[in-house]
């Protein structure tokens, strides 16, 4: 083999190892496996009243730096609202829902480049 051949193959491996590294903190989790618990404070949610949406994600086993968005949808329309996280991959959103009907929301979870949807429906008195 040459030296030119040696050298290369030396960077080759060197690179695929660097890069195994400096991966160390990255947590393996399949998308898939995602889901969400909804609940209410106080509950049953009932319109005109203000609510603690509250999502707790499941499947993720590091949730570090993850971000979560409802979306909630009145009219046909979306509701796009930022939430607070109160950790361990649970997220709440205080909402006031204008009327009773059984709503759609959508959870937008962002993770490690991945971004998750789940829909979850909310009956409203």
């Amino acid at each position: 083999m040459s030296i030119n051949k040696i050298a290369i193959y030396v960077v080759m491996v060197l690179l695929l190892l660097l890069t195994a590294c400096s991966s160390g903190g990255h947590t393996i989790w399949d998308p898939a496996e995602v889901d969400a618990i909804v609940t209410v404070d106080p509950s049953p949610a009932k319109a005109g009243v203000e609510v603690k949406l509250i999502a707790e994600m499941t499947g993720v086993p590091d949730k570090k730096g993850a971000d979560m968005q409802f979306d909630i949808i009145i009219d046909g329309k979306s509701n796009l609202s930022g939430s607070h996280e109160e950790g361990g991959g649970v997220y709440s959103l205080l909402f006031v829902f204008p009327r009773p009907d059984i709503y759609d929301i959508y959870l937008h979870y962002f993770l490690d480049g991945e971004h998750i949807t789940k829909l979850k429906r909310l009956e409203v008195l």
